[in-house]
């Protein structure tokens, strides 16, 4: 009943009706529009504050943290030890009366860009004497450094110099003997204070020297 009255009026009067149904469906609309907008940047504002924020906490650790060195750009560095070694009288008779045999135990290693290790040197150092340059000796296959009660036997194969120059050192340790002679007296080289020092430079010239006090480490 009551509908059928408010039918014949919206029927008497259609446009008015349609265009009062119109402009309440537009306010409506705009106020859900401006409610959803506002909303809408309110949380757009907090986000960009949020971020800003975080860019800028990023920037201040990146300054203070420090920069670490690259190993692709810093070149080669090599780094060396020596771990032991023995003085030995040469056994060829040619030689057994001028030069006193060093065989030394060496480390290497390389914290930078790998590299070839070319050149290998060692000089002797007697206490309150002139450094004596040692002459590096290509390893034979097999040699004997010592007396019967203090030796070892070296081997060719095993010869670091001749390892580095095949292989580039890198940031794993290489490790091998060395031989040296040098014109010195035994007795002199194995005096407890005799100095050793040994250095190693790559192709590019870059260079590492290791000391040691004969005292320390070599056998008699």
């Amino acid at each position: 009943m009551w509908i059928g009255r408010q039918w014949s009026v919206i029927s008497a009067v259609p446009v008015p009706f349609v265009a009062c149904v119109l402009v309440v469906s537009a306010i409506a609309g705009y106020v859900i529009y401006w409610f959803l907008d506002s909303h809408y940047r309110e949380r757009m504002a907090a986000l960009q504050a949020t971020i800003q924020f975080q860019a800028e906490k990023l920037g201040e650790y990146r300054n203070k943290a420090p920069k670490r060195e690259s190993a692709s750009t810093d070149g080669p560095k090599l780094m060396l030890a020596m771990s032991g070694g023995n003085v030995f009288v040469p056994e060829a008779p040619d030689v057994r009366d001028r030069l006193t045999g060093i065989h030394l135990d060496v480390q290497i290693w390389n914290v930078g860009l790998p590299s070839i290790a070319t050149e290998w040197s060692l000089v002797v150092i007697p206490q309150g004497q002139l450094p004596v340059v040692a002459q590096l000796a290509r390893m034979p296959e097999l040699l004997r450094a010592g007396g019967p009660y203090s030796s070892v036997v070296l081997r060719g194969s095993e010869a670091l110099d001749a390892r580095t120059r095949a292989d580039p050192v890198t940031e794993n340790i290489t490790d091998g003997p060395l031989l040296f002679y040098v014109p010195l007296p035994k007795i002199i080289v194995m005096d407890p204070n005799t100095r050793l020092e040994l250095t190693i430079k790559d192709v590019n010239g870059v260079g590492k020297t290791a000391t040691k006090i004969i005292g320390e480490w070599l056998s008699r």
